[in-house]
C-alpha cells in the first residue's frame, strides 16, 4: 500500500489514474432493436397470410413478446 493505493503483486507498480470510460449501451442495443423491429414486421406479414387460427395466435403470442421486449429495452 501507497498512499491509500495498492500496489501491483508481480511489478510493485501504482494503478493508472485514469479510469476506462464505459461504452454508451443504446450504440449497442441499436442494432439489436433494428432486428427485433424487422422480426416484428416478418411476423405482421405471416399473419396477414395465415388462415389457420392456432397458427395466426401463435404468432399472435410471438409478436406481444417481441414487443415487451423492445419496451423495456426502450427504458
Amino acid at each position: 500500500m501507497k498512499d491509500g493505493n495498492a500496489l501491483c503483486v508481480n511489478c510493485g507498480k501504482e494503478p493508472e489514474k485514469s479510469a476506462p470510460e464505459p461504452a454508451p449501451v443504446e450504440q449497442k442495443s441499436l442494432p439489436l432493436l433494428d432486428s427485433l423491429n424487422k422480426k416484428l414486421e416478418e411476423l405482421a406479414k405471416q399473419l396477414e397470410e395465415e388462415k389457420d387460427l392456432e397458427k395466426q395466435q401463435q404468432i399472435l403470442k410471438s409478436i406481444n413478446s417481441l414487443l415487451e421486449t423492445v419496451q423495456k429495452m426502450q427504458k
